[in-house]
This record gives structure tokens, sequence and C-alpha cells, in this order.
């Protein structure tokens, strides 16, 4: 499985800077080394507690742009993947500041290297961090001097659990020293992530007013082009951050998921490559570069990529489940089940035994009905036994997709009349089958409002958009406005618009749909579109574009969840008449 990210954050100073993982693992022998940070110890009286608070992130500035390591802010080196800890204590006597640092190497269990700094209370802790911790790392870099009083509001924003007054803390550190960059990062990330963007531009703009240099300018750049939603002023810093900081395997995966996200596979696997051989053993790295690899066809590849994963991780279930997407993609669909049982074997409630439904989507897309049915079976058994009450539906489900209608149409009938949740799933999948095969008006009936069946918002919600669907035929204008009027305006807008393309698709409005999809396909994450993908690959063949749908459909769409992807039945299983449809 893909693990997708947020990324502009990952550029971000202290707390931001912590990787995250699918699966995590203590790495021992890497080409880049990390670094845990810990806050330093506070040998003196309470009040200063907060220098200790401020520390950590100061000395993972400290450390960007080494060529040889990566910190991030933890006191805990297993869950960063880190070899060495960086750990220490202070004292404040009178009007001094004593600061001294460890470096721990947590595989020889010994100390790698120490150091200390001291110097005037009244001077602030920064300058001390910044000049100790590049010593033990043997890197120096220009950093600007931070005023005393934001260094000090940003160490008690860093001790307070509660947002409201971590938020006025870094104001206030940022209204006493504007280019102070971590206290900007830290309140710019708040803002950016409750809809303040213009006052975190207003932030990060005076900040840049105040000439930094190097890594400063470069996280201030990204900040600003998140702020700014400039995706390709994001791509541009984030290559910036990649050859400043080599060595920060974060920056290079995040990177490799922006060239995914933009579909440039070969690029995306260019940086993914270069993370995982600069860190070995992340299995991160290899995961996401096998996907990069699969995406771009180079299905060999991608699968040497799985192998490396399993090795690393020979008990982690997930990287058996992306060795058989990987292999599901490119068509060999008995490596796919094999793997995707061996998933289920190492954690039996994985993913809610789901390795068990890709295995059987892989044996029905081999040509064996019967063999598929007997794995659906295992997995419909796993959900039974954690008491999913979705069951029975995701059987219907199941029939449907595999071809046989009627048999799905009768169970979804009966399911519809039963437990409130069900019936109104049920009923939702009923009315939309009942478009699919030309029965408006009784698809319309189904989900006519008000109805007790529909009275929470997620069960309202597939409502709605099945009743959209069922609305009469009409030209693409018309079906526009339709989506402006009544609940589904109240849609998301992404779901509305992939609705909307829907109903042009099931309405016979080859080109406007395909023009829909098109957009939305290029703005979307590729582990995330393969029914968009696929879709737009039919409606490029009824467009008599056949080279067009060839490179749309020939990567095989990965299983989708059976009872949850609710329109999956638009591409399966024609999806393989398709495929025979474009030459492949």
């Amino acid at each position: 499985m893909y693990c997708s990210r947020s990324w502009p954050l990952a550029f971000l100073l202290a707390a931001l800077l912590v990787a995250s993982a699918c699966t995590r693992k203590k790495n021992l022998n890497t080409g880049v080394e990390r670094i845990a940070v810990g806050g330093l110890e506070n040998l003196s009286d309470p009040r200063w507690d907060w220098i200790g608070a401020a520390s950590a992130p100061l000395a993972v500035n400290a450390v960007a742009g080494s060529p040889k390591y990566f910190a991030a802010v933890g006191s805990d080196p297993v869950p960063l993947r880190a070899r060495y800890k960086l750990e220490g204590y202070y004292e404040v006597r009178g009007e001094t500041l004593r600061l001294r640092a460890i470096l721990r190497d947590t595989v020889r269990q010994a100390t790698a290297a120490t150091a200390q700094a001291e110097g005037p209370l009244s001077g602030g802790p920064a300058s001390l961090v910044y000049s100790m911790v590049s010593g033990l790392v043997s890197h120096q870099r220009t950093i600007r001097a931070a005023a005393p009083a934001a260094v000090e509001a940003f160490g008690r924003a860093q001790l307070s659990p509660d947002l409201d007054t971590r938020l006025k803390s870094f104001q206030q550190a940022v209204a006493a020293d504007a280019g102070f960059v971590p206290a900007v990062a830290a309140l710019s990330q708040i803002l950016l992530q409750s809809g303040r963007a213009v006052e975190a531009k207003d932030a990060i703009t005076r900040a840049l007013a105040t000439a930094p240099q190097d890594w400063d300018e470069i996280t201030l750049r990204m900040l600003l082009a998140r702020a700014e939603g400039n995706a390709e002023t994001m791509q541009k810093v984030a290559e910036r951050a990649a050859n400043y900081w080599p060595s920060d395997t974060t920056v290079l995966l995040q990177l490799g998921g922006v060239m995914l996200q933009q579909h440039r596979y070969t690029d995306a696997t260019v940086w993914l490559k270069k993370a995982a051989l600069l860190e070995p053993g992340n299995t991160t790295s290899w995961n996401q570069l096998a996907y990069a690899q699969a995406y771009s066809g180079a299905y060999a590849d991608a699968a040497e990529s799985t192998a490396e994963y399993r090795r690393i991780a020979p008990n982690d279930p997930n990287a058996y489940d992306s060795s058989g997407e990987i292999a599901f993609y490119a068509g060999n669909f008995k490596e796919a089940e094999t793997q995707f049982l061996e998933s289920q074997l190492k954690a039996p409630r994985f993913l809610g035994g789901l390795s068990f439904s890709k295995a059987a989507f892989a044996r029905f897309f081999a040509g064996d009905t019967a063999g598929a049915d007997g794995l659906f079976q295992r997995y419909l058994e796993t959900r039974r036994a954690q008491q999913d009450p979705l069951v029975e539906l995701r059987q219907a489900h199941w029939l449907r997709l595999t071809g046989r209608s009627q048999e799905a149409l009768s169970q979804a009938a009966k399911l519809s009349a039963g437990n409130a949740e069900i019936a109104a799933r049920a009923t939702a999948l009923l009315s939309l089958w009942l478009v699919e095969d030309g029965k408006r008006e009784q698809a319309a009936d189904l989900v006519k409002l008000p109805n007790p069946k529909f009275s929470t918002p997620p069960m309202l919600g597939i409502a709605v958009m099945t009743g959209f669907l069922a609305q009469p035929h009409t030209s693409p204008e018309a079906w526009a406005q339709r989506s402006t009027q009544g609940l589904i305006a109240q849609i998301p807008p992404h779901t509305r618009s992939l609705v909307v393309a829907y109903a042009l698709l099931l309405d016979g409005h080859a080109k406007a749909a395909a023009q829909l999809l098109d957009g939305m396909w290029r703005q979307s994450q590729p582990a995330n579109n393969d029914e968009i993908r696929v879709l737009l690959g039919w409606l490029q063949l009824q467009l008599e574009d056949k080279a067009g749908a060839a490179q749309l459909l020939r990567a095989y769409p990965l299983p989708p969840q059976t009872g949850d992807a609710v329109f999956a039945s638009l591409y399966l299983p024609e999806y393989l008449e398709w495929r025979k449809s474009a030459g492949l």
C-alpha cells in the first residue's frame, strides 16, 4: 500500500522536520546519519524550563544543510530511525548560561562527541545552541542572531499544551523578532491549518524582508508558496531544499511525492532513488520508489524495490501488500495473489483482511471466477469475525463488480429493507446500478428525499449523489447548472465535480466528461486516481483516440474495496473489454 503525505510542511523547522512512515524501523547502517534531538535538561530553577523547550528545534535548525547528518526533534531514536541521540543539560548561574550537549551512538552504546558553550543569559540561548551543535556535527552555516525575547516566547510556546496559548506565544515571538524563522514557521503552520492564510502570508513576508540566508530563506519561501497555493513555486523551492540539504531524506521523499502528484514519474523516481540509496534501511523510501517506478511502467525495477522492502522488513505485512499491488499493476496476477496472501499471513488482521479481497480480484482478473469467490469468502469471514455490519453488502457489491448483475441487484434489494445504515447503503448502491442499467425513474424513486433511511449526514450524502445521477437526461450545460442547486451544492467541490463527471459519462456526453475528468486526473494523486484514469481511458475510446486510451488503460487499476468504493461498478468488469478495444 502506498502512503500519501501532505508534503509542504516537511520543510519546516523544529518538530515539523520529524519524518513519518507507514512502518517505522530502527536504521542501523545508512548512508546518512540521523539524529534524534531531545531538549536539554534544566538543572536550574524551573523558571528557565523554556530554554530546554526551545533547545531541540534550535538544534535541528543548526544541523540544516549538513552533508552527513539529518536531525529531527524527538527524545526516542527508534521512531525516527536514528542512530544518534543528542541530549544534554544546562544551568543558569547568576547572569551566566552554561550548556553541555552529548551526542550518543545508540548502536555502539557510547558517546560519539560532546560540546559545551556558555555566555551571558541576557544574550539568550539561541546563538549558544547553534555554535555548540554545529561543533558536534562539524557543520557550519550562517544563522541569523535571534532576539532573546523572541526565543523565550518561542520556548514558552513549546511548553504549552493549549493551542490558543501556543499561538499567542508564537505571535509574541514574531513580534519581538520578525526574522526569527523557527517562530515564523511554527506560527505559520498553525495559521495555515486554521485557514488563516492571509495572516500567515503577512508574517512570512515580514520575515523575508529581514534578508534571511540559505535554509532560513528556503523555509520561508516554501511557507509563502503554500500560503499562496502556488504548486509550481512549491516544487522549485523543494528542489532548492533538496539540493541545499542533500542528506535530508525527508525532503527527498516529499519532493518525490510532489513529482508523483504532477504525474512526473521519471523525475519522481530520480529523487526517491536518491532517498533510498542515502538511507537504505528506510522502508518508506523503497515503498514510494516502487510505486513511482510502477507508475512509469518500469515494473521490473518496481519489483526489485519491493523485494528490497521485504528484505529489510520481512515481517511487515505492508511490504507484501505493496508487492502485490505492484504485480497487479503489471498484470502479473499470480504473483499479486501470492503476495497479497502472504501479507495476510504475516498479519491476519492487517487492513481488516483487505488483502484477501485483493487476492480475490487477482484471481478473478486471471480468469478464475470460482477460485476468486473462494478467496473473497475468506475476506468476508475475516470481516465477519471483526463484526463488520457490511459483510452481506460487500458480497452483493462483489457480485456486481464480477459481472453477476442480477444476483447483485436481488441481494441489494433485500438488504435495502434491513438495518438503517445497511439499508441506506444498499439502497444507494441499488439506485446507482439501476442508473447504469438505464432505469433512471426506478432509481430516482429509491433515493427520493426526505427518507428516514438517509437521516445521518454520510447516508444523506450518498443519497444526494446517487439521486443526482438518477435525474433525466439533459445537456452538459444543464448538468453543470443542476450541480449548483439543492443539496448537491453542499457536497465538497472535488466530490461534486466528480459526480458531475459521472453524470456526463452516464448520459453519453463523452467529450464533456473527458474534459472534466482529465483536469481532475492531472491534479490527483496517482495512488488515488485509478478510477478516474480508467474511466478517462474508456472515454478516449469513445472519442476514437485509441493511442490515448491505451496509455491510460495499460496499467491495471488496483482492486477496489467492496461496499466502500461505491462507483467502482462504473468500470468493473468492463475494464478488461476496454483493454482489448485499446489493443492491449
